[in-house]
């Protein structure tokens, strides 16, 4: 099949709404294509301009990836989300913040 057309972003969303300085973050991203999606990679950034790139992997129809649970501390804005089918990749720009804090022991 001829991939004519490019991914579609249907939705992004956290899984955990109630996590707690020191836990992983999690979200879930919602894709589709006419052929296939091949790859979805996302950049976070920083209020110290430090870029976080996440690799998401498939289950289930829905792609998953998360922020590490020891990432510096801080709002973390996401700033891109990269699409790729077999044809080419879909750049989206898009604000969605995140805070991490870490737990007081």
């Amino acid at each position: 099949m001829t991939d004519l057309e490019a991914p579609v972003l249907n939705s992004i969303s956290r899984i955990d709404n109630n996590t707690r300085g020191g836990d992983t973050i999690r979200f879930q991203i919602d894709a589709t294509d006419n052929v296939s999606v091949e790859r979805i990679l996302v950049s976070w950034l920083n209020d110290f301009s430090n870029r976080l790139n996440v690799t998401l992997t498939q289950s289930d129809g829905l792609w998953l990836g998360s922020l590490p649970s020891n990432i510096q501390a801080g709002n973390y804005r996401l700033e891109n989300i990269e699409l790729r089918d077999q044809r080419a990749s879909l750049l989206m720009r898009f604000t969605i913040n995140v805070m991490v804090e870490h737990r007081q022991s």
